[in-house]
């Protein structure tokens, strides 16, 4: 009897609802479409389709149900369900209006595939986190990974001619700075790299701008920039050959190709420029791209990609009124050489469990020279270093609103003869780390949870370069076979859908930020780990397949922040900049607009970031002159049967700091102001109906040709063109 009442109960559930699936597709070209909103009307229920277009919706009422799918650069479709239970599959082809920008999240209830995508941030960051994809990358004319960052909300760019050429961060988080990943996989040195990295390989970059993430980057306290390689979904091949300003040479060719179960891409490109006369501003770099795609089994997914980046990059002279020695030491990297390599294998032997791997190797090999005024002779130093490592993420699906991931990562790095500014001794460093996230979907509401420790043993660590036997120096001293104190983080989101196309977002987290290794207080002695809390709060809301707006608040209130003294010491002809810890307390706001088609062939985006920094002092909390207030980005893309246009605009207000400074006669530091700029950028092209589709295009940065400085002594090259042909077959 029990059984019997137990199966009509059952069935009276189950009967009553339907499953639907099905894949989203280009209308024009047929290949797939990922980041696609499919949402059932009139409910919170919906999905995303994934990077081989297809999607599938649980337990959706019985009909009578509309479907409605949409995707920014696409006209929406509507369908109706006719079907009263079990599966239907539903193929949609939608038909392209404009420029694909990037993708808007989904409207309704989000089944967001943690199996398949398992290094997902919190639901609560949506509205602090940035895509910019290949497309968007091409339109704006970025050449390599910062620039391709440039207009994204609250970016920073600081740009100078040392050895890390150009620093970017977002929400005045310095010191550290944000953290790179390549495909999720963590990178302990690679701020030397971004400034070369070409983007033409490149299928997007994901920017989680809040300091909140705890899956992509083992200390994301600071922000997180994931580089994500290029995977076919159609047979191409690209070529692409400019001339510009400055001597400007660049050519790459790509090609890629999609079989039943295989797919690869490759590339390869040279960029080359002299800089202004007698700045030693010459750069000449190749980049190189190969990656595989490969499904052994329905279960098991293979990808493997190797990056390569050689060539010669001199240190660019400053100006006044930065010091002295800058305005006159002749300096190279030559040769700058790196390669970036893993492997990742993802299990998914059922649809609730599965497992990745990233096995990973990067071998950077640069020696940097200085040119001994007396001799004239170059003085070589290596700076090579090597890291490797694994890291595991799993996935249980406990239920279909219930799902837990763990995992943990190891990272071996070792640097022979030191790195960047302090060289001399041996570093041999271990790296630990765990995390686990638990996210519940209950219809409208998704909660998150996460935890993630790390902590590093130090075999052998020569610190700072105090080669010297000075008393000042003598609280520095070389590391064997220690274990620095664990770091934690912890964090907690949740995102709220009030109506079928507007929804709250929240996010909390407190960890610790470690002092990038080598920097010295003013007392000469090493920084104490900074303590940071911050939150999210945002909203957003959807118009339909015509665009986004969101509003975001953000707070970080930080112990013992990491920031530059102003001070510095020189040991061995080498000036070395001091730090020190001191509370700052930072709020914000951040607005950010996207829309597609508002007019016939026209695409709009708009961003702006306002913010307060203040710092404790002796006198109290003061506000931080050294970040900017303001900072805003837009742009226009349009285009029709042939010709194309693109207008980017961004506006810094004015900072402040003594970076590079030369001191005064009797040593004090007066801030230099910087910031306070607009930079205006234009790209015209055309497209002839040829089988190739040649377009030729020029390219005019800094149209208006302003003059401006981010760190004193290096100021922008000024308005500069370019000339270009790149061709599809």
């Amino acid at each position: 009897m029990y059984k019997i009442l137990a199966i009509v109960l059952w069935s009276s559930l189950v009967l009553g609802q339907i499953q639907i699936s099905g894949t989203i597709t280009d209308a024009k070209t047929g290949l797939p479409l990922k980041d696609a909103n499919i949402v059932i009307m009139d409910s919170f229920l919906g999905a995303s389709s994934d990077a081989e277009g297809k999607y599938q919706i649980l337990s959706v009422p019985q009909n009578p149900s509309q479907i409605r799918v949409s995707m920014m650069g696409y006209r929406s479709e509507i369908r109706t369900v006719n079907k009263d239970t079990g599966l239907v599959v539903l193929d949609f082809a939608l038909v392209p209006t404009v420029l694909t920008m990037a993708p808007l999240t989904v409207t309704g209830q989000s089944e967001r595939n943690l199996a398949e995508q398992p290094q997902l941030e919190s639901a609560g960051l949506s509205t602090s986190m940035s895509v910019i994809r290949h497309a968007e990358i091409e339109r704006q004319g970025a050449k390599t990974v910062v620039e391709a960052l440039h207009t994204l909300p609250g970016a920073l760019t600081e740009s100078r001619g040392r050895k890390v050429k150009q620093f970017v961060s977002f929400r005045g988080q310095r010191y550290p700075y944000p953290e790179y990943s390549i495909d999720g996989v963590w990178q302990r040195e690679f701020h030397e790299l971004p400034y070369l990295f070409s983007s033409a390989d490149i299928e997007r970059i994901e920017v989680i701008r809040s300091s909140a993430a705890l899956l992509t980057g083992i200390n994301g306290m600071a922000g997180v920039i994931n580089i994500i390689p290029r995977t076919p979904t159609h047979r191409y091949f690209n070529t692409l050959l400019e001339g510009g300003s400055y001597g400007t040479l660049h050519g790459h060719v790509s090609h890629g190709n999609v079989f039943e179960k295989f797919s690869y891409a490759a590339g390869m490109g040279y960029r080359r420029t002299a800089g202004p006369e007698a700045m030693n501003a010459e750069e000449s770099i190749l980049n190189g791209f190969a990656s595989i795609n490969w499904q052994p089994w329905e279960n098991v997914k293979i990808h493997s990609m190797v990056y390569h980046i050689s060539g010669r990059r001199e240190l660019r002279l400053a100006e006044p009124p930065a010091m002295k020695r800058f305005l006159s030491e002749t300096s190279a990297f030559d040769p700058v050489q790196a390669t970036i390599s893993q492997i990742k294998v993802r299990y998914r032997p059922s649809q609730r469990l599965a497992s990745e791997w990233h096995a990973f190797y990067a071998d950077r090999q640069p020696v940097y020279e200085v040119i001994d005024k007396s001799t004239g002779e170059p003085d070589k130093t290596s700076e090579a270093d090597f890291e490797w490592g694994l890291q595991n993420i799993q996935t249980i699906q406990f239920a279909d609103q219930h799902t837990l991931r763990f995992g943990g990562l190891y990272n071996h790095w070792i640097a022979p003869n030191g790195k960047r500014f302090y060289t001399g001794r041996r570093n041999d460093l271990h790296t630990v780390s765990a995390v686990i996230v638990d996210e519940m979907n209950t219809g409208r509401l998704n909660v998150d949870v996460g935890f993630r420790w790390s902590q590093t043993y130090l075999r052998e660590y020569g610190a700072f370069n105090i080669n010297g036997s000075g008393k000042r120096f003598k609280g520095v001293e070389p590391i064997e076979k220690v274990w620095e104190p664990p770091v934690y983080q912890f964090s907690a989101g949740a995102s709220f859908f009030i109506f079928d196309l507007t929804s709250v977002h929240v996010n909390m987290a407190y960890g610790q930020v470690k002092p990038q290794r080598g920097t010295l207080d003013t007392r000469l002695e090493p920084l104490k780990t900074e303590t940071r809390f911050k939150l999210d709060m945002g909203v957003r809301s959807m118009f339909m397949d015509k665009g986004e707006l969101s509003l975001t608040g953000f707070v970080a209130r930080q112990e013992d922040a990491i920031v530059l003294s102003g001070k510095t010491f020189t040991l061995h002809d080498r000036i070395y900049e001091l730090y020190e810890n001191r509370d700052q307390f930072t709020t914000g706001l951040e607005g950010e607009g996207r829309f597609s088609d508002l007019l016939t062939g026209l695409d709009v985006f708009a961003n702006a970031t306002v913010m307060s920094v203040k710092s404790r002092t002796r006198d109290g909390m003061q506000t931080d002159k050294t970040m900017p207030e303001f900072i805003a980005s837009g742009g226009l893309y349009y285009q029709n049967d042939h010709w194309d246009a693109t207008f980017l605009a961004k506006r810094v207000s004015a900072f402040e700091n003594t970076r590079f400074v030369q001191p005064l006669a009797d040593g004090r530091l007066v801030p230099e102001p910087l910031g306070d700029f607009v930079v205006l950028d234009l790209i015209l092209g055309y497209t002839f109906e040829w089988p190739s589709s040649p377009r030729l295009y020029i390219e005019a940065k800094n149209l208006n040709d302003t003059r401006y400085s981010t760190v004193a002594g290096y100021p922008d090259f000024g308005r500069t063109f370019v000339f270009g042909l790149s061709q599809t077959f």
